[in-house]
């Protein structure tokens, strides 16, 4: 370990170094100079197909194989859309994107299961695609496309659902360009388009703008080959006289021009991180220029596929995946030869430590005051690290400096170790994702929780969530793993549900009924049916319940869940689904506490159908008294009698007696109001206390008194109602003889003087004063206004009650009243 720096090369004042990352398994069979390559980014997966040249007959079907990054076959499939397959590439989320000649473009996963669909266009189905550029968008990713017309169509996005866009068109391109390239500007993705030496942006707002560019090469006959670095913010250009030009995006600074000396167009050209382009022709040494024109030459053998990385690049041959990045700063502080950082020197103190050499209390003294400097430069160099030992060893060094800090962080330590793990974890080679710590930054560790269950490592993405206890991630994890077990299980629908219950249990956070869904869509009821049972929640088991046809079980379980919400959803498609009246009925009887709530619902949406019900549950009291509501919305008489004189029946069919009888006597009362009605007395549909009232008004005394005998009007309340009548129409004569009309009032003479003072006659009120018993008079005197007169009495009666009953009645006029009742109270407590 003490010379790692040997594997490194200087390119200009950094260094790179190429790590081995795996021995090829396909190594038997495949040669990549016969394939078209595709690999995605940050470790992705490998896609190849045989270029038509290589093709054993030229009808034979394209064949596209898909592998890990250790070169572990995922799965292979045979084109069949009866097209060319033009072009193969990878999305950011791991998808393949296969576009035909014809425009087709179709998106797989790792399993070549199809996932999207769409085409870039009516003129690339007419005139075919000549060319094709697959992307990184800001978003996900995109397709560029060239027809035989040498126009260019766009699909930024190949998740959204957007018809492709036109770029802009390019000046007197009757031919091929000599080279092009997606690249992105200012949020948005454009060509880069080179017709010989003129180089043109065009953009999907059908600008067209010529790029000036300054290149000291003056007979720059044309530019061969494009690369854009994958953050989009500088640009390689290899022109035909074999200049190499490396600058930024807008091709306003050149960063440096190198001679290569070879005039033929590159095998490939991509971008090495940002900092470095990599150069390949088919049979040479591979070529990296960094933008100083200092070059490092990397030695290989057979041929080479270069995958771009933001950190590096990655070089896949036919033996070996190797990783070509640049030395992480902190890395180079620590093994430079002769480095006087913290780090280096903590480095060595901990490995003479373990040699218990002295020499280890010269390096601790020497970085005393910056030993939590150089812990975190060995905490962080380790995490650049690919292998364990040089990991373990850095991780030593950092846990041995901690000891000599007061004020050391232990969670960056932790955090580290934990990366660590991860990070070894899924680059194993059954696995296949060599992720670089930067990488993982970079696209977060839920994405790789995610691109693992992707690729179906369920059992390894639980392990990390639940060693980074990520418990929401788990669940979602298990509920993957629950659907693939569902979709691809040969197993009988009980043993399936069984595991899937052993598993989960009742309190894993999965929803059984999402896992129920997919099994209905792959046509296993049964088994949704059995996964349901352990779905905790209703409102997620009835929807599905219903999806399947199993109205019975689901009424049972939304009668069961108490929520009549649910119930009233499955009584909503049982009626959409069952035509009959009769059938839909029968059908919720088999649930009875279901047939209170439709009732409910009839009652006050549909009173023909609650009808229909009550008639075949043989409910005559409730068939009664809906008659009787009709009756109260029927404005014609004849009718009205008729609906009252139903429900009369269907009372004495219920065996209720006195429902019949308070019928009968309605409509007799129906009958006097005609009558009335036409000796001009307006009574029609009021009740039999009102009738009496305006008859009383009307002075029909001896009408109202024929109505109290009929109907057996309690004498009471015949009394109270003529004394409000004749006080309200100011009959005082008459009221005064009724009141003499019986030896003894039977309500007694308090009504008689409220009623009076009601209506605004106090001294007629008055008269009956001395015929309310005591117990009545304060009060009798208080709705008159004789507060003095109340507050004597209520002091001769000794009673401080009534004494505080006048006292709150008592307003800012009756302020001598106030004062007396108050002196009276004293009186009254001190006797």
């Amino acid at each position: 370990m003490e010379f790692m720096s040997a594997e490194w090369n200087p390119l200009g004042d950094i260094f790179f170094r190429k790590l081995e990352l795996y021995r090829m398994t396909w190594i038997d069979h495949m040669n990549i100079s016969e394939y078209d390559v595709a690999a995605a980014i940050n470790g992705g997966p490998i896609a190849t197909m045989k270029k038509a040249m290589h093709m054993v007959r030229a009808d034979s079907k394209q064949i596209v194989s898909i592998y890990n990054a250790a070169g572990n076959r995922l799965h292979d499939f045979k084109w069949q859309q009866g097209g060319l397959l033009l072009k193969i590439g990878w999305t950011a989320s791991e998808k393949l994107v296969c576009v035909q000649d014809d425009g087709l473009v179709i998106l797989y996963n790792l399993f070549g299961q199809v996932e999207n669909t769409f085409d870039m266009g009516q003129e690339a189905m007419d005139l075919k695609i000549s060319d094709c550029r697959i992307f990184q968008s800001y978003n996900d990713s995109g397709v560029i496309v060239m027809t035989t017309a040498y126009r260019f169509w766009i699909k930024s996005d190949v998740n959204k659902r957007s018809a492709p866009r036109k770029l802009a068109d390019v000046p007197a391109l009757g031919s091929p360009p000599s080279c092009w390239a997606a690249i992105g500007v200012d949020g948005t993705i454009c060509a880069l388009v080179a017709r010989d030496d003129r180089l043109y942006l065009i953009d999907q707002m059908g600008q067209c703008t010529p790029q000036d560019i300054q290149i000291s090469d003056s007979d720059v006959i044309a530019y061969t080959d494009i690369a854009v670095s994958i953050n989009n913010k500088y640009v390689a250009l290899f022109t035909a006289t074999g200049m190499l030009w490396i600058g930024s995006a807008n091709l306003q600074v050149c960063f440096c021009e190198y001679q290569t000396q070879n005039k033929s167009r590159p095998t490939q050209l991509a971008w090495c991180g940002t900092r470095s382009v990599l150069v390949y022709w088919e049979g040479e040494d591979l070529l990296m220029v960094g933008s100083d024109r200092d070059w490092i030459s990397y030695p290989h053998e057979g041929s080479i596929f270069i995958v771009s990385e933001t950190d590096g690049a990655r070089i896949i041959s036919n033996s070996f995946h190797e990783l070509i990045h640049r030395v992480p700063e902190v890395t180079r502080e620590i093994f430079q030869i002769g480095s006087i950082q913290p780090g280096a020197y903590l480095f060595e103190a901990e490995r003479k430590f373990n040699q218990q050499n002295k020499e280890a209390n010269d390096y601790i003294d020497s970085i005393a005051h910056q030993m939590g400097l150089a812990v975190e430069q060995c905490i962080e160099a380790a995490g650049h690290e690919f292998e364990p030992a040089k990991q373990k060893s850095l991780l030593r060094a950092a846990s041995f400096g901690k000891c000599f800090v007061n004020t050391s962080e232990p969670d960056k330590f932790y955090h580290m170790c934990q990366m660590i793990r991860v990070l070894n974890a899924v680059r194993e080679f059954s696995v296949g994702i060599p992720l670089t710590l930067k990488q993982l930054n970079f696209i977060t560790m839920e994405t790789l929780i995610d691109r693992l269950v992707y690729r179906r490592q369920y059992l390894l993405a639980r392990k990390i969530c639940q060693y980074l206890k990520l418990k929401d991630v788990e669940e979602k994890i298990l509920a993957h793993w629950a659907c693939y077990k569902v979709e691809n299980s040969r197993d009988p629908d009980y043993k399936i549900a069984n595991i899937l219950q052993e598993k989960l249990g009742d309190n894993s956070g999965v929803s059984y009924s999402d896992i129920a869904n997919r099994a209905v869509e792959m046509g296993k009821t049964n088994l949704a049916i059995m996964l349901l049972d352990h779905e905790t929640k209703a409102a997620n088991q009835i929807p599905l319940l219903m999806k399947i046809e199993k109205y019975d079980t689901a009424l049972k379980k939304a009668i069961d869940s108490g929520d009549s919400n649910l119930v009233y959803q499955v009584i909503f498609k049982l009626s959409d689904t069952i035509r009959s009246v009769g059938d839909f009925l029968l059908e919720i009887r088999k649930s009875p506490p279901a047939l209170p709530l439709l009732m409910k619902y009839y009652k006050e949406e549909n009173p023909i159908l609650l009808e229909g019900l009550y008639n075949q549950e043989g409910l005559h009291n409730e068939m009664a008294q809906l008659k009787i509501s009709a009756s109260l919305d029927e404005q014609e008489i004849g009718a009205k009698k008729y609906l009252l004189g139903e429900a009369q029946k269907m009372f004495q069919s219920a065996k209720d007696e006195w429902a019949a009888k308070m019928t009968d006597d309605q409509i007799r009362l129906l009958e006097r109001q005609q009558q009335l009605e036409g000796q001009g007395l307006s009574c029609i549909n009021q009740s039999l206390h009102e009738t009496m009232h305006r008859l009383v008004m009307a002075g029909n005394m001896k009408i109202a008194e024929s109505l109290k005998k009929e109907f057996n009007v309690p004498e009471k309340r015949y009394w109270w109602l003529k004394v409000n009548a004749l006080a309200e129409c100011s009959n005082w004569p008459e009221l005064e003889i009724f009141s003499k009309s019986k030896k003894s009032s039977p309500i007694g003479y308090r009504p008689f003087v409220e009623a009076c003072a009601k209506w605004g006659n106090k001294a007629e009120a008055a008269k009956y004063l001395n015929k309310v018993v005591s117990d009545e008079k304060v009060k009798c005197l208080i709705s008159i206004g004789e507060m003095e007169h109340a507050a004597e009495v209520a002091f001769d009666r000794k009673n401080e009650d009534e004494l505080n009953l006048v006292l709150q009645q008592c307003t800012m006029a009756d302020r001598a009243v106030f004062d007396r009742i108050q002196r009276l109270k004293l009186q009254l407590r001190n006797t």
